[in-house]
Order: structure tokens, then C-alpha cells, then sequence
């Protein structure tokens, strides 16, 4: 697995922004493609999850609210975050952009629209924010933990590979 090398890169030139159209939906799906293939890391969303994903913020809420993207000052789209029902909270950032801040501002962006989607219904949106962190993630579960988040079940989530070269 390849590491985060780039320390040069900066928040200051990250500009965000809702979803809009399709388009933005195929930058996301290429954002996990690209992540996966430079870091060959299971962390990353499968695009499958991710389609799942936008198929219930479209059916049941609205993508245009729900969704925010992070770009760089050339256009390419290097996070996005997903705010879904439970309420749910997912964020995806290419490897030489992550834990540079969009993962805060992502949290901050969901934990604002929660508030406001809670005086709308509190029934509905009431509950804790919840997300999810692979158990080889050490640095994103450091960084939930220190946002308030904390372990409430096992984990229900268990990737298991098999080399097809290997008999």
C-alpha cells in the first residue's frame, strides 16, 4: 500500500460545493477508482457501495442537500461527503488530499445540516450520527473518536480476499 507523501497540498485551494448533476455523480464513482487503483486499499469505498449509497439519498432525500464535493483549484474532484438517513455520514478523500482537513469540514458540514434538518423533524433526524471505520483504520477511527463518535457494537463488516493465482 502506497502512503500519503504530499504535504504541500492545502485547504486553502480546496473549494466546495452541493452536487448538482450527474456529472458530479461520475466524478465520484472516478474518485474511488482513482483512490483504489494508487493505494490498492479496501478502505475506500467499492463503487457498488457508493451507487447503493446515492440510490437512497435519491429515493428518499435529495442529493442536491445531501451531498457536498471538495475540489481542486484545476476542477478535479478530490472528496465528497454524504449525508444519509439514520442520520448516516460517509466521506471519501483521494489519498494525497486526505487528513488535510476535508474530513473536518466534511463532519462539520453533516453535523450542521443534521441540526437543521432536526428542527425540521426531530423525529426523523434524532438519532446519533453514525459512520462507519474499517478496523485497520487507525487514523480514521483516532479522528471519529476525537469528533465524539465511539464504538457501540462489534463490528459488522469483515472483508475477506482471495488470491485467485493461488490454488
Amino acid at each position: 500500500m502506497k502512503t500519503n507523501r504530499n504535504t504541500t497540498t492545502s485547504l486553502s485551494s480546496i473549494t466546495s460545493r452541493q452536487y448538482a448533476s450527474e456529472q458530479d455523480l461520475r466524478q465520484m464513482l472516478d474518485l474511488l477508482m482513482q483512490a483504489r487503483a494508487q493505494t490498492g486499499d479496501w478502505r475506500y469505498f467499492h463503487v457498488g457501495e457508493l451507487l447503493f449509497e446515492f440510490f437512497m439519498v435519491d429515493c428518499h432525500l435529495n442529493p442536491q442537500k445531501h451531498i457536498r464535493l471538495w475540489h481542486a483549484s484545476d476542477g478535479r474532484l478530490v472528496g465528497y461527503a454524504i449525508l444519509g438517513e439514520d442520520p448516516a455520514f460517509s466521506c471519501q478523500v483521494l489519498p494525497e488530499y486526505a487528513w488535510r482537513g476535508i474530513e473536518a469540514e466534511a463532519l462539520a458540514w453533516a453535523e450542521g445540516l443534521v441540526n437543521e434538518l432536526r428542527k425540521q423533524d426531530a423525529q426523523l433526524w434524532g438519532e446519533n450520527l453514525v459512520t462507519g471505520a474499517r478496523q485497520d483504520d487507525a487514523q480514521r477511527i483516532a479522528f471519529l473518536e476525537q469528533n465524539g463518535f465511539s464504538f457501540r457494537d462489534k463490528f459488522a463488516e469483515v472483508n475477506m480476499l482471495r488470491y485467485l493465482n493461488e490454488p
